[in-house]
């Protein structure tokens, strides 16, 4: 009598291990399964460039665009845990960022977030935008800003010249900062408020013009100064420092209507405190509550007051944003919308057919198939219409729901593999759950990894980054890597019969290294394990086994030490039937 063990359909936890389909894994752990039929111990990572390496601080992301690379961790603020429980509060935290060139080796501290949230990311236009809920920031390789020039709130003083001139009639007058990053993009904001004057053929004085508070590295800051002719503000001036207060208007209405006009009515600042950030229609999108805010196009720092779109009730918070299929996606916790439409005269928000949404917008990821997230009952694969339960055929609902915190999960997607990290129990997160769409949806595997931390792919040069323990990763090199597998029950086509086990017959390499087979007889490890210690691929019978009774019978493969380890598909177990 003989069973075949293969090890091609990754871990399924939700069927018992007699009921396993051929190819399923009731244990996985630690293995890829990149070439079909052959376990491998996942990618060796070597420890490479210190970030922050404070105990108590936590990389929680890493993010490159361009030729620069970002990485935030979560930090305490200076002083003792005791000190603040003292005073009657709990420490607060924090994120720093950390930035360094793409070619280089070392991290320099450049900012600060007052969120201690992973933070969001979206690139345009030569910026890198960050917000974590409590912060936006915006960065130009190692430089910070804030995201958002505010208006000037206080109007010039305009006067008649005791000198004759030009200007003859009742003007209204306004200024407007204009600021240029060193990326070389512009940014005017709306305009102050007005001041009047009523020269006759007088030239006008401007005074007390205000200047921009807006600060930052390498920043030229200038200001407008516009004259409304029969209701049209157009351009007197433009100041092209930040410090002059004074200015000599002398423009007849004549000239100043072949000048540029004012073009930036109701511009102001993206929302206080965004919690998601997205690049989309060449615009950039921010989210705060319930309500939806896109920025003018190829304009990341102008939002006006009225694109503003609310997408759900007061108490149905958007989660998450993210663009598929060349269309506006939006999560809350209960279901998913649509944004419609290709401008702010044509937008509407429609809802889906979905009747699960997302509870964590660090777990969306979009793939060809459709977008990933995380439920609280499962990973849900949202196609632009319904959703389906990823995990709940495999691994049942209760993988999910037995966690103790989905607020703490994360994850990351390479473009075959979803990577998802979670607490395995309270909130700190310890391990990671991996589904493999190689062989396209719904052939799908899945399997688990102890290696967490924060990852991301950039598409363009295939480069992963990884952190942990606030130390950045290279793929490769030499990692103790502890793999197990426990495969499924066999009951040599008769459950209602006794067996002993006779022989197994595997194939590996185990890399010189040793790898420990266990024997479960009706589900409980038996005393009797062998070792295999190989040099290269050996296909091989073992010693006759010894003669232990049972009904059903799977097999255990660990390895403390897996690095080389490559298990072949199939094994055999060899079986006689008892009193036969």
């Amino acid at each position: 009598m003989i069973e075949t063990f293969h090890f091609t359909q990754g871990m399924n936890r939700r069927k018992g291990r007699l009921y396993l389909d051929e190819g399923e894994m009731y244990t996985c752990d630690n293995f890829s399964m990149e070439h079909e039929g052959v376990l491998e111990a996942r990618t060796a990572k070597t420890q490479s460039n210190a970030i922050d390496t404070d105990s108590a601080s936590i990389i929680n992301g890493i993010h490159r665009y361009i030729d620069s690379v970002l990485a935030s961790s979560r930090a305490n603020c200076y002083g003792t845990d005791a000190q603040f429980t003292a005073d009657g509060v709990t420490q607060p935290t924090f994120n720093y960022i950390y930035q360094r060139d793409k070619d280089a080796s070392s991290w320099s501290n450049i900012g600060i977030l007052a969120g201690n949230s992973r933070p969001r990311f979206a690139d345009y236009e030569k910026f890198i935008f960050a917000v974590d809920g409590e912060s936006k920031r915006a960065y130009i390789d190692a430089k910070e800003y804030e995201w958002g020039v505010a208006n000037p709130e206080v109007a010039p003083i305009v006067s008649v010249s005791a000198v004759a001139g030009n200007p003859d009639g009742t003007y209204t007058c306004v200024i407007t900062f204009v600021v240029e990053f060193p990326n070389g993009k512009q940014y005017e904001t709306a305009a102050s408020p007005s001041a009047s004057v009523s020269p006759s053929a007088d030239e006008i004085s401007w005074d007390n013009i205000p200047t921009c508070p807006y600060s930052g590295d390498e920043l030229v800051i200038r200001r407008n100064l516009y004259r409304a002719v029969s209701g049209t503000y157009y351009l007197v001036a433009t100041i092209s420092d930040n410090t002059t207060t004074t200015y000599t208007d002398n423009v007849s209405d004549t000239t100043l209507q072949t000048k540029t006009a004012y073009s930036t009515t109701n511009y102001s600042t993206p929302p206080t405190n965004p919690v998601d950030v997205l690049t989309y229609l060449n615009r950039v999108w921010a989210v705060k509550d319930n309500t939806l805010y896109p920025s003018e196009a190829y304009a990341p720092f102008a939002f006006k007051t009225t694109t503003s779109m609310v997408v759900c009730k007061d108490d149905e918070d958007i989660v998450g944003i993210i663009d598929w299929a060349d269309q506006l996606f939006i999560a809350t916790k209960e279901r998913w919308y649509r944004l419609q439409g290709t401008d702010a005269d044509s937008w509407a928000v429609r809802r889906t057919f979905a009747d699960h949404g997302a509870v964590n917008r660090h777990t969306i990821q979009k793939t060809k198939q459709g977008i990933i997230c995380l439920d609280y009952d499962g990973v849900y694969l949202f196609n632009g219409y319904t959703c389906q339960n990823l995990t709940e055929l495999k691994l049942g609902r209760d993988f999910i729901t037995g966690l103790d915190d989905l607020s703490v999960c994360y994850s990351e997607y390479d473009g075959e593999i979803y990577y998802l990290y979670y607490a395995s129990s309270g909130s700190t997160v310890d391990s990671c759950l991996k589904i493999d769409f190689t062989h396209g949806h719904p052939n799908l595997q899945m399997y688990l990894c102890d290696y967490v931390d924060a990852h991301e792919l950039h598409l363009e040069s295939s480069t992963r980054y990884q952190v942990l323990d606030g130390y950045e990763y290279t793929v490769g090199g030499t990692e103790t890597i502890d793999t197990t597998v426990i495969t499924r029950d066999v009951a040599f086509g008769n459950i209602g019969k006794l067996k002993n086990l006779r022989y197994l017959y595997y194939d590996i390499d185990t890399g010189g290294v040793d790898v420990t087979v266990t024997y479960y007889i009706d589900g409980t490890a038996s005393s009797y394990t062998e070792t295999l210690n190989t040099s290269s691929r050996t296909r091989k019978r073992s010693a006759i086994l010894p003669q232990e009774e049972g009904y059903r019978f799977s097999l255990g493969i660990t390895c403390a030490d897996a690095q080389d380890v490559v298990i072949y598909s199939p094994w055999v177990l060899e079986a006689t039937p008892v009193g036969d």
